[in-house]
């Protein structure tokens, strides 16, 4: 169930990402140029956000692992 879930979410996201760049142009005539460089502008914008919270969530699990793994240790010098 939580893998359909998972599924469903990503795949709504998605389409919410396509309509953000086509729904800007649906009231003109569609140019090439300016489709291509709002995509590129998301592509930048999400690669930034991606950056971001990565870099957050490596050092959140740095802090995760040295506590599992310093317990553990401190438990086998302990006995």
């Amino acid at each position: 169930m939580a893998l359909k879930s998972k599924w469903s979410v990503s795949a709504m996201l998605g389409m919410a990402l396509m309509m953000m760049a086509s729904s800007a142009f649906a009231s003109t005539a569609t140019d090439v140029s300016s489709v291509t460089s709002t995509f590129a502008t998301m592509t930048t914008t999400v690669l930034t956000v991606i950056g971001a919270v990565a870099a957050s969530a490596v050092g959140v699990m740095a802090v995760i692992l040295a506590w599992k793994y310093g317990r553990k240790l401190f438990n086998m010098i302990a006995k």
